[in-house]
């Protein structure tokens, strides 16, 4: 091979890196968002499990508490143990609900007092909202362009 035609190869082949480690992380990340998004659809289906059994939303507290896990265990998917629950991302010390990206999922409360998420509750049709901060790992709540990757179980 001549050194022209090393060159020519030796491009060839970095341009097919680039795309392959580009193509990878987009798909990394969309994995991430689709087990986010089922985490935050059995969380609110919990919510509707609790609110039947107890006629009340989970405290207005946050994902530490028992109920949350209590209820969430309940699911047919998610019943057998924590053990089983993988993308349930369960911090066993803390008992904190965590995304894929490994941000606590926030827990938004009927009754919280921060203007904009009150109205947020308020137009879900007054239950509690599970939000995860998405890739970026910032709730972004002063900036409309931060929470832009934000998912949020009123928008599933």
């Amino acid at each position: 091979m001549t050194l022209p035609e090393v060159a020519l190869l030796a491009i060839i082949i970095a341009l097919a890196l680039a795309a392959v480690t580009g193509i990878h992380g987009y798909l990394v990340n969309k994995a991430k968002e689709k087990s986010t998004v089922s985490l935050l659809e059995k969380l609110n289906r919990s919510t509707l499990i609790y609110h039947a059994e107890y006629r009340t939303y989970f405290p207005s507290t946050t994902l530490t508490t028992g109920p949350v896990v209590e209820t969430y265990l309940k699911l047919p998917e998610c019943a057998s143990s924590f053990d089983n629950v993988s993308e349930f991302l369960l911090d066993r010390s803390a008992f904190s609900c965590k995304d894929a990206w490994g941000t606590p999922i926030r827990y938004i409360p009927v009754n919280i007092s921060v203007p904009a998420l009150a109205q947020r509750v308020r137009m879900a049709g007054d239950i509690p909202l599970f939000e995860s901060a998405g890739p970026d790992r910032n709730f972004g709540d002063e900036s409309a362009e931060q929470q832009s990757d934000n998912l949020r179980s009123d928008e599933l």
